[in-house]
């Protein structure tokens, strides 16, 4: 007998919570573990967070085909024991080094929940059901409205296109004044609303011509953002210098990079509409 749909929307948002969990949990005590485990340079301590999702990112290639060779529950017991397990031999790690091996096996662990919790997604929904089901999941871990998912690529190219926008304007400011915390705040804010727009409709539309392959699509789709956004991520976070400027450059260059492989895909053309989905 299926399980009701919020019962099902609310499983799989824990389960990809944890992955947000794992990471944000970390950031305020990033100087204090730095400290305390002697890392003199601060922008070093980042790599907590770069060993989680490079382990998260590479362990997805590894959970996708398994899932669809063996199914979805056993991977995804496996990987959850490999979160737990190793989320407590971080917290009493003696060295940096043994944090940042713990905190990779972590990531390993995580790839499942992630990988499977997309793979079930595509195993019970297409069109337009399965993209407002992963906005709603979305939305669990991201502080934004779900917006309407039915208008897929025109809403694919707006959201990136005001991401662009609000990253280029964020980068000016930057440069040309030193930004109070109130300002970066709204700036912050203001490009998390088309970014959560970005996340749930890009991964809808990459899914679904690959039912047959659920769980392989979601792990190289996966593999992607987190391995690749990894690297991006921790290039932006080494380039901190006291300012706010590198992470506006940084997000400003991504989009721009996100648009030009958008414009190749369509063939230059933008806000072309989809064949309606079945």
């Amino acid at each position: 007998m299926p399980i009701p749909r919020w019962e099902f929307i609310a499983l799989c948002a824990a389960l990809m919570a944890l992955n947000s969990l794992a990471i944000d949990i970390m950031l305020p005590a990033l100087q204090q573990i730095g400290a305390s485990l002697g890392v003199e340079n601060e922008n070093h301590r980042q790599y907590v967070i770069t060993a989680y999702i490079l382990g998260f990112g590479g362990g997805q290639l590894f959970f996708g085909p398994v899932s669809d060779r063996f199914g979805r529950r056993a991977p995804l017991v496996a990987g959850l024991v490999i979160y737990v397990a190793a989320a407590g031999a971080a917290a009493v790690a003696p060295s940096f080094a043994t944090l940042l091996l713990c905190r990779a096996v972590q990531g390993i662990g995580a790839a499942a929940t992630r990988v499977i919790a997309v793979s079930i997604v595509r195993d019970t929904f297409d069109g337009r059901r399965m993209a407002e089901v992963m906005s709603l999941i979305f939305m669990v871990f991201m502080a934004i409205p779900v917006v309407a998912p039915g208008i897929g690529q025109f809403l694919s190219q707006s959201a990136l296109l005001l991401f662009l926008a609000i990253s280029l304007a964020w980068l000016v400011v930057s440069i040309e004044m030193k930004m109070p915390l109130w300002l970066f705040i709204t700036f912050f804010a203001c490009a998390m609303v088309p970014f959560g727009a970005l996340g749930a409709n890009f991964n809808a539309l990459a899914m679904e011509p690959l039912g047959h392959l659920a769980g392989t699509a979601s792990s190289i789709l996966g593999f992607m953002q987190t391995f690749l956004g990894g690297i991006l991520g921790t290039l932006i976070g080494q380039a901190f210098n006291g300012t706010v400027t590198p992470l506006a450059a940084g997000f400003c260059s991504v989009s721009v990079a996100a648009l030009l492989m958008i414009l190749i895909a369509e063939r230059g053309r933008l806000f072309q509409p989809q064949n309606p989905p079945v």
